[in-house]
């Protein structure tokens, strides 16, 4: 009958930048075309995770962004979060629809759900997906009257196996786990916590993970930093069961590809372990020939056409150098093995946040905020405000 093929995304679907900036999120009334929205529905994707870079504009824009996916402002493309309550939210609610949301039945841009079933159009076989995004949203992002639901990791596993358990009550037997906790470790302890997992798809980590398989030369991209463990990491589940883990870097930069084998009750045979490792993405290009570089691949036009073309035509206002350093700046994200803006005190992250301490100082009275706090402490040359 063939193979069943299921591709998600798992968050922060779209980053602040001077790339989106050329879509206008902060102008409420902007007709501009949503450009990173614009490319993903030309992405054969099944569903989204929601991340919590979606909420960095606020609700107002994730509804445009979400809405950018569909013609005349009715998506048919499914949002999903195990995790958060929209029905308060004036900006998202009307696009609420199931709790589980499935392929092929979305009617009347009714995109948001909490869990998802895809129905594979060739082995009709089905898939159950279930999510839930980092309990520490509100600190990171902004979502603004969107409530989450859960506030640790023992409350968001039992919100992920209650979905779990719905499916199952549907007669889904084969079911994934997509979330989006910030980083593999926490979805390798929640996993831990739960029953009826097959495979986890971690998001929001950027951690890349590596097949040892495969030959470095044929995974990985010319220059890639270490990766940081297996591709897949088996892990156990509450029952004892084996389910394997994935997630890769970000940045378009790998598309990860696990090959599943199950048995007639959806139970996880076995991996594949020569067809399960992440695909690097290299664009065609002298430079990619002249490394030689076989696998590179072509753009596809018509995402040149509708997004490149008019991105670079914007980005040609952003040239001009507004200021200069003599001084490297590491804004490494940073991972177990290098250190970053995520893991330790960098100069990169201390000039970003004496920026925004700046940049309030200027605006707080006019925007009508409370006063900066004075309560702040020296380290090296520049002060560190406290949390």
């Amino acid at each position: 009958m063939g193979n069943a093929v299921l591709s998600v995304y798992a968050g922060d679907s779209f980053l602040p930048s001077k790339n989106m900036i050329c879509s206008e999120p902060g102008d409420p009334k902007s007709q501009k075309p949503v450009l990173d929205a614009a490319a993903q529905a030309q992405m054969p994707y099944d569903v989204h995770i929601l991340g919590n870079h979606e909420f960095d504009y606020g609700t107002g824009f994730l509804s445009r962004y979400i809405k950018a996916f569909g013609a005349n402002g009715k998506p048919k493309h499914p949002f999903i979060s195990g995790n958060l309550d929209f029905s308060k939210n004036s900006d998202l609610k009307s696009m609420v629809g199931k709790n589980t949301l499935s392929s092929g039945a979305i009617a009347n841009g009714k995109v948001l759900g909490r869990s998802y079933v895809h129905t594979d159009p060739v082995t009709k076989h089905r898939f159950g997906v279930v999510s839930a995004v980092t309990w520490g949203l509100r600190t990171i992002s902004s979502p603004g009257s969107v409530k989450l639901t859960t506030n640790d990791l023992q409350s968001t596993a039992k919100a992920v196996q209650a979905q779990i358990d719905t499916l199952q009550r549907m007669g889904i037997n084969k079911i994934i786990l997509v979330s989006h906790l910030q980083a593999a470790s926490n979805d390798k302890e929640l996993v831990a916590l739960l029953k009826g997992v097959d495979i986890a798809v971690a998001g929001g980590g950027d951690e890349l993970l590596q097949n040892s398989a495969i030959e470095d030369a044929v995974e990985l991209i010319p220059g890639e930093s270490t990766p940081v463990g297996e591709y897949p990491t088996m892990l156990a589940d509450k029952a004892g069961n084996e389910v394997p883990l994935v997630t890769t870097s970000g940045n378009y930069k790998y598309l990860g590809r696990a090959d599943l084998f199950f048995d007639e009750k959806g139970n996880l045979d076995a991996v594949n372990p020569l067809t399960s490792y992440p695909r690097r993405v290299v664009p065609v290009s002298t430079v990619s020939t002249a490394a030689g570089i076989t696998d590179a691949v072509t753009p596809k036009e018509s995402i040149v056409k509708s997004v490149d073309t008019p991105l670079t035509a914007c980005l040609a206002g952003f040239t001009a150098p507004i200021a200069a350093s003599n001084t490297v700046f590491n804004t490494d994200r940073g991972s177990a093995t290098v250190l970053g803006v995520r893991t330790a005190e960098t100069n990169g992250g201390n000039l970003v946040a004496d920026a925004f301490v700046y940049s309030y100082n200027q605006r707080y009275e006019k925007a009508g905020l409370p006063k900066p706090s004075t309560d702040y402490t020296i380290s090296g040359s520049s002060k560190r405000w406290r949390n």
